[in-house]
C-alpha cells in the first residue's frame, strides 16, 4: 500500500489485531530498549541512548532514529537523525479494542522516484513484519 504525497512516500502495512491492551503495546514501542526484538535479523550495531537510537542494516544503511512523538496508548512516531540516509518517519497508530487492539505501522519518507522504486517492497515488507514481530511478541 505505497502512495506518494507531495514529495512523501507513504507505505502502510496492514491493520493487525494483538491480544494485548493498548497500554502495553504503546509502553513497548515506547522505550527503544524493546524496539530491536522487532527488527530483522540483519540489523546490527544496535545502540541505545535515552529516546535515541542507531542500528546498521546490514548491506544496506546506517539509520539513526528519536522518538518525536508519544500520544499515550494512542500513537508512536520515531523520526530519522541526520545520520540517516534519508529523512523519514514510523508512524505507529494504536487502536483499543475491548481485550485486544489494532495497530498499523506506517513509513513516511522523502524518497526519490529511483529510491522509492527500489525500496517500495523493501519497506512494504519492512512495516508488515514490525508487526508480526509485535503480535508475536505479545501472543506467544
Amino acid at each position: 500500500m505505497g502512495k506518494t504525497i507531495r514529495g512523501m512516500t507513504i507505505i502502510k502495512s496492514n491493520r493487525e489485531s494483538i491480544g494485548a491492551p493498548a497500554e502495553a503495546i504503546f509502553n513497548l514501542l515506547a522505550d527503544y530498549r524493546n524496539f530491536n526484538e522487532l527488527l530483522p535479523e540483519q540489523v546490527t550495531n544496535w545502540k541505545v541512548s535515552g529516546d535515541a537510537c542507531s542500528f546498521t542494516i546490514k548491506g544496506m544503511a546506517d539509520i539513526s532514529l528519536k522518538i518525536s512523538q508519544r500520544l499515550p496508548n494512542t500513537q508512536v512516531i520515531y523520526s530519522s537523525l541526520n545520520a540517516s540516509p534519508f529523512s523519514f518517519e514510523l508512524v505507529f497508530n494504536i487502536e483499543a479494542n475491548s481485550l485486544s487492539s489494532f495497530i498499523t505501522c506506517e513509513f513516511r519518507g522523502d524518497l526519490n522516484p529511483m529510491l522509492q522504486m527500489l525500496a517500495k517492497a523493501p519497506l512494504q515488507n519492512f512495516v508488515n513484519m514490525i508487526l508480526d514481530r509485535l503480535k508475536f511478541h505479545f501472543e506467544s
